[in-house]
């Protein structure tokens, strides 16, 4: 029978003996364990003693994501309102904000089917309403200021461009006209155009930026922004663009914001520039435009032959070349000044293909004709031997 003292299997005899020791190391191992258990306790206490505790505390619920509001109706007018004083538009329900609104422009509500879309949007803080009749619209344009429940708030009501917009800058307005000038003037000179709204920015006191559904439009008028290099290149280069109403919006809207098309794209020294909106996306909300400029070939220089007249060159050598070499380089330079002399230059027609190296003697006679034939061919003038 076996037994199995401290790790170690001993016979029968050995344990009854009494004369059985454990070995050395396994005692020194013991003892390194028995210390060790020993010492951890402490170092525990004096570790959580000087250092604090700290509590891990609960993460906050994450913040809800709100999908993607409606697209409004692309037939109907957009206006947007905006309010002045810091106030959460997103607090008040959407019926109390709309009450608010035809209260303040005096108008009865419509049909479910027609009536007025308001919709809040939660990041911007804003209001979009979406009107079908003119009218209605206009009276909404002239809001400045809500009754919302007990608070009086301002707002800054307008009309953003349609999706069809093209903006542009009137060229040498004077700074002297008011907006209200500068636009029924543009109405009265543009009466296929219908102008949309004007928008003059203060750092360019001389320019008004415009919104139309056809086309730029210009004016002829003189201006003092004109002297100025950065804004006179501002000014001309929106003259060169090439307006494709037939192509779709370049760039994609969202939620928030409708396709429209502010991409801008100049050429310079073309002729019939033409662009194509691809519909490719490369990581971006803007579409990839293709530009087409109308090119021609360039005009290929005629190639010229260069041959050796070889029995010529013989000859040369035979009557000026010495027997005996005294001197390489006087040898190499007469050997280069003897092949200049004896080639003969033929300039060929930009069909003909060039002359390869094998081309002999007999090709030079060839090759002058063809040049000779290819010219009178050019000119319209035809010999006996060119008519047969």
């Amino acid at each position: 029978m076996e037994y199995i003292v401290e790790g170690t299997t001993i016979s029968a005899a050995e344990w009854l003996d009494g004369y059985w020791q454990p070995s050395p190391a396994f005692r020194a191992q013991e003892k390194r364990r028995l210390q060790l258990r020993q010492a951890t306790p402490h170092l525990n206490s004096a570790q959580q003693a000087t250092h604090p505790r700290n509590d891990l505390k609960t993460r906050p619920p994450p913040l809800r994501i709100h999908g993607p509001l409606p697209r409004m109706s692309p037939d109907a007018i957009h206006i947007v309102g905006r309010p002045k004083p810091p106030v959460d538009l997103t607090k008040p329900p959407h019926w109390l904000l709309y009450e608010a609104l035809l209260n303040a422009v005096s108008l009865p509500d419509l049909p479910p089917a027609s009536r007025d879309k308001v919709r809040v949007h939660p990041t911007n803080n804003t209001f979009n309403l979406s009107v079908r009749e003119s009218v209605r619209a206009q009276a909404y344009l002239r809001i400045t200021s809500l009754q919302i429940g007990v608070l009086t708030v301002e707002f800054q009501v307008y009309a953003p461009p349609p999706d069809d917009e093209f903006s542009g800058i009137v060229f040498n307005a004077y700074g002297s006209f008011t907006d209200a000038e500068i636009l029924k003037d543009l109405q009265e000179s543009n009466p296929t155009m219908p102008v949309i709204g004007t928008d003059q920015p203060r750092t360019l006191h001389h320019a008004l930026r415009l919104f139309t559904t056809m086309n730029l439009l210009s004016r002829r008028l003189d201006s003092p922004l004109l002297l100025l290099p950065k804004s006179r290149s501002m000014l001309y280069l929106p003259q060169e663009c090439v307006s494709d109403l037939q192509q779709p919006p370049t760039r994609i809207g969202n939620s928030v914001c409708r396709d429209t098309s502010p991409d801008l794209t100049l050429c310079k020294n073309v002729t019939r520039a033409t662009w194509e909106n691809t519909g490719l996306l490369v990581g971006s909300n803007h579409n990839i435009l293709a530009i087409t400029i109308q090119t021609s070939l360039n005009k290929k220089p005629k190639p010229t032959a260069h041959i050796t007249d070889c029995p010529k060159y013989r000859q040369l050598r035979e009557e000026q070349a010495s027997n005996t070499i005294t001197d390489i380089n006087e040898w190499i330079a007469s050997l280069q000044e003897h092949v200049q002399v004896t080639i003969c230059e033929v300039k060929l027609p930009p069909t003909c293909p060039q002359p390869t190296l094998t081309s002999s003697t007999c090709g030079t006679h060839t090759l002058s004709s063809c040049a000779g034939g290819a010219g009178r061919m050019t000119t319209r003038t035809y010999t006996a031997t060119s008519k047969r």
